[in-house]
């Protein structure tokens, strides 16, 4: 019987996934690298979102 992990991986690499994690607005939690990248059009939307200091 394959593993839980490894069920769930094969999952993940059969479609389009996305991950995440929550944040919240009290510091102290270091945030994760990034290993991916944002890419925006448009105008610039930065005023729309609030800052978040911890992960």
């Amino acid at each position: 019987m394959p593993s839980n992990d490894s069920v769930f991986a094969e999952s993940m690499a059969a479609s389009q996934v996305v991950t995440g994690f929550p944040i919240e607005a009290k510091g102290g939690a270091t945030l994760p690298s990034p290993k991916g990248r944002f890419i925006s059009f448009g105008g610039d939307a930065s005023h729309y979102l609030h800052p978040y200091t911890g992960g």
